[in-house]
């Protein structure tokens, strides 16, 4: 199932690095970033994620979040996260073990069990004001999706 820009952002429930759950709808009145991608320490996924971590500004100046979307365990995704020095603007969740989320978004790659590249902005209303998806092995440019915001 694939997600166009002006529908409704399907809502999900997904665990961070501690174990609370965030809820996308509970995050009304301000945008967010919904960044899926494959894996954690997987290279490309790094350099992706350091790259919003260094504009983090431009997420605090706007009031926005970011959530990076993967099917790693929280686990995992919290060893991520603290790797990479991310800031508090920006917080990782795991998909795991259904991958419901990137099903739900159309990022899930049932071939490679991974999320391809899908990055999407939902403005304060819940509505998709941003959307662009990448195959697994392409670059994403966090520039445009920082720009809609």
């Amino acid at each position: 199932m694939a997600i166009e820009v002006g529908q409704a952002a399907p809502d999900f429930e997904l665990n961070d690095p501690e174990g609370s759950s965030v809820k996308l709808s509970d995050l009304r009145g301000q945008k967010v970033i919904v960044v899926f991608f494959p894996f954690a320490f997987s290279g490309l996924c790094d350099n992706e994620l350091a790259a919003y971590g260094e504009k983090a500004n431009v997420l605090r100046e706007k009031g926005a979040r970011l959530l990076g979307i993967s099917i790693d365990s929280r686990f995992t995704a919290g060893v991520f996260a603290e790797t990479l020095d991310l800031p508090a603007e920006m917080t990782l969740l795991s998909d795991f073990p259904d991958a419901a989320a990137g099903k739900a978004y159309g990022a899930f790659n049932a071939d490679a069990n991974a999320n391809e590249r899908l990055t999407v902005v939902v403005d304060e209303e819940g509505t998709i004001i941003y959307r662009v998806h990448h195959a697994i092995p392409d670059v994403r440019d966090e520039e445009e999706a920082l720009a809609v915001l």
